[in-house]
């Protein structure tokens, strides 16, 4: 078919009688098209008048050019659209390793008020590896849970700077004791959006012990 007239493949199709009624339908759908506004439009736009004084035969071949290059339109829009998906799914593989791999922990939460606005509380959405081993529970046990269901015994001052970053949009860096997991922790602190923020946690305690000891033992020797 592909480099033959059209008349070649219509009399190719015709020389076997079985394939008159095939024949038939071509010209009636064929036919039933040209006459649509659709072409004629089509049509005017490319010979600059009416499809009306053309013959059949110019009407078809306009209808197959038309067709064929809708259907490469359509090829190479997909083309482009397969290559624009390939392209979000490896930055998206990218992002998930850094996520998994990052030795920080890692953790995006809502913040909860109460009637008055105060924040009383907030919840996990979600959290890395890493995060999770700070916490000492897995993933699927964290995320939908609050702090308070998770850690009950977790102090107000998290709550309230966590609450003051995610209702200012206001960054934040702190260090802290945690009575809960017994350890200091270096915390930075953002809001991506008002009433949500995300968590960048590292565990300072070996630190915080070490500069402890240098200061009792200075302390020592100067007395």
């Amino acid at each position: 078919v592909v480099g033959s007239p059209l008349l070649e493949i219509k009399r190719g199709v015709a020389f076997s009688r079985d394939n008159a009624g095939l024949v038939a339908v071509f010209d009636k759908e064929l036919r039933s098209f040209m006459v649509q506004d659709k072409y004629k439009n089509i049509y005017t736009k490319w010979h600059g008048k009416s499809s009306g004084g053309g013959s059949y035969i110019s009407q078809v071949i306009v209808a197959l050019a038309v067709s064929f290059v809708f259907c490469i339109v359509i090829v190479v829009y997909r083309r482009h659209a397969k290559n624009i998906q390939g392209k979000i799914n490896a930055e998206k593989n990218k992002f998930e390793s850094l996520f998994n791999e990052l030795t920080v922990g890692f953790a995006l939460h809502e913040i909860i008020c109460d009637t008055a606005g105060n924040p009383i509380d907030y919840r996990f959405l979600e959290v890395n590896p890493a995060f999770e081993r700070i916490a000492g529970f897995p993933r699927e046990t964290i995320l939908g849970k609050t702090v308070l269901e998770v850690f009950p015994g977790t102090e107000q001052y998290w709550i309230d700077r966590y609450g003051k970053v995610a209702l200012s949009g206001e960054p934040d860096q702190f260090e802290n004791y945690s009575k809960e997991l017994d350890r200091y922790f270096e915390v930075r602190s953002y809001a991506p959006a008002i009433g949500v923020f995300a968590t960048l946690v590292m565990d300072v305690t070996a630190r915080k012990a070490a500069e402890e000891a240098l200061t009792k033992s200075e302390h020592k020797w100067r007395h």
